[in-house]
């Protein structure tokens, strides 16, 4: 039993022994394969797909979907946030087969009337007749709402269920449950002089997203504290890093899947990235990075859940001592 299996049946022990109404399930990796989809779902939400585990789900994003709509079970609706027209008419092929109602963003539920204030966001949803107004969303990134608005959609299929929700849905009460969500890692910003952020992003789609949304809240230089997996797409990654920052620093987080800081670093400098250099230690990547920023700028620690998670309790001292 590898330690991802023994986690989910854990939690299907502690959800069976707290008695709990409605469990939400994460796949692990993939969905066809993956020890989570023993389950029988009341919804399948898949999210934007990108390039990532290739070695387990293939080299294209066709493959990847095909293993990705493994979750989809007969007559069980899907909701899909994949905005790829290959990844869509796959999942839409998978879903016609099982006879499971699929509902696509874009399509058939929106996004609507967005806008940054600051740290913050607010949205609207139209979903499955209902609108979602000013929705407030703690997070400064646009790819977050979008995800919001994946859930409301599962949430109003569990509410169409009758008897499935122990009491009827309350959308006041959702609307206020996004506002109170917090979520440590995701592009969490820590304030000070510079801006520090802490960003688990590590495929292409989410580094990209994490860029275009530090572009959007910096006021001055970007600077970069990455480290990066072997088996990642790494060139598609540092092009987007490339683009976008004024610096970048590249680190170790003591994996034995990191890439070596140095290669990194030719890769960056490769697709034209600024001011790169390595550093042994990510603490002192990250101070450097710091210095660098200056008062106006923004460090964004991104690349790897484990670097995020390395020097998180950095960046909150950081935080605490401005």
């Amino acid at each position: 039993m590898t330690f991802f299996e023994l986690l989910t049946l854990a939690a299907m022990v502690a959800f069976r022994q707290a008695a709990i109404d409605i469990a939400v399930f994460e796949v692990g990796l993939g969905g066809r394969l993956d020890s989570t989809n023993v389950i029988s779902p009341l919804v399948c939400v898949i999210t934007e797909i990108g390039i990532d585990h290739t070695a387990q789900l293939g080299d294209t994003i066709a493959e990847i979907a095909r293993e990705k709509a493994g979750i989809i079970k007969p007559g069980v609706p899907v909701v899909c946030g994949a905005s790829d027209t290959e990844a869509q008419k796959i999942i839409a092929l998978t879903a016609r087969d099982a006879e499971a109602p699929l509902l696509v963003f874009g399509r058939d539920y929106h996004l609507r009337h967005f806008s940054r204030e600051g740290r913050e966001i607010t949205f609207t949803s139209d979903v499955r007749g209902h609108r979602y107004e000013k929705v407030l969303l703690r997070h400064p990134g646009r790819f977050m709402a979008e995800n919001a608005t994946h859930a409301l959609c599962a949430l109003e299929i569990l509410a169409s269920e009758p008897d499935l929700l122990p009491e009827p849905l309350d959308r006041e009460r959702a609307i206020d449950a996004i506002a109170r969500t917090e979520l440590p890692g995701r592009f969490e910003v820590f304030e000070g002089r510079p801006l520090l952020v802490i960003d688990s992003s590590h495929n292409e789609v989410s580094i990209k997203a994490a860029m275009q949304t530090a572009k959007a809240l910096a006021g001055g230089p970007i600077v970069c504290v990455t480290g990066i997996a072997a088996d990642k797409d790494i060139e598609a990654c540092l092009k987007h890093i490339a683009a976008g920052a004024d610096g970048a620093i590249f680190t170790h987080y003591y994996s034995p899947r990191e890439s070596q800081p140095l290669e990194l670093l030719r890769t960056y400098e490769k697709f034209g990235g600024k001011n790169g250099s390595t550093e042994e230690h990510p603490e002192a990547a990250l101070e450097e990075a710091i210095q660098q920023a200056g008062e106006e700028g923004m460090v964004l620690v991104t690349g790897s859940v484990y670097l995020a998670g390395l020097l998180r309790a950095a960046a909150a001292e950081y935080a605490e001592s401005q």
